[in-house]
């Protein structure tokens, strides 16, 4: 998958948060931050979108509506790994340290880590 450009991803959260369909009069209603972009600018990177495959869309009257044709746990992923490979040189622990170091991490968070990892090493032994 391809690396989503700022306003790509600020569109799917949009359209997800829209019940996975909108049209770009449904976009720009739903902009949430002070300066919305044009409706060509929506509308531009949304082809660009289709042809990243990460979109689609259909026919409704005279207007398009578009959908996610990636999933957000999909994409999340897909982000954390560019985020590792790019910022970290493919080390996860080195990003972890990171996040533990320089987060303000409660003692909730911090135990929910330490179950997940708990959780992984189990699954190492199972193997």
């Amino acid at each position: 998958m391809k690396r989503l450009t700022e306003l790509e991803s600020k569109i799917l959260k949009i359209i997800w948060k829209l019940g996975s369909r909108a049209t770009v009069n449904q976009i720009l209603e739903s902009w949430e931050e002070d300066k919305t972009p044009q409706y060509t600018t929506i509308l531009k990177t949304l082809q660009i979108m289709e042809q990243k495959k990460l979109i689609d869309h259909e026919k409704n009257g005279r207007s398009y509506t578009y959908f996610p044709l990636v999933s957000k746990n999909e994409l999340s992923i897909n982000q954390i790994k560019n985020l590792v490979s790019i910022f970290f040189g493919n080390n996860k622990v080195a990003m972890a340290t990171t996040l533990i170091n320089y987060e303000k991490l409660n003692k909730e968070e911090i135990n929910e880590l330490k179950a997940l990892i708990d959780k992984k090493e189990q699954e190492l032994k199972d193997e």
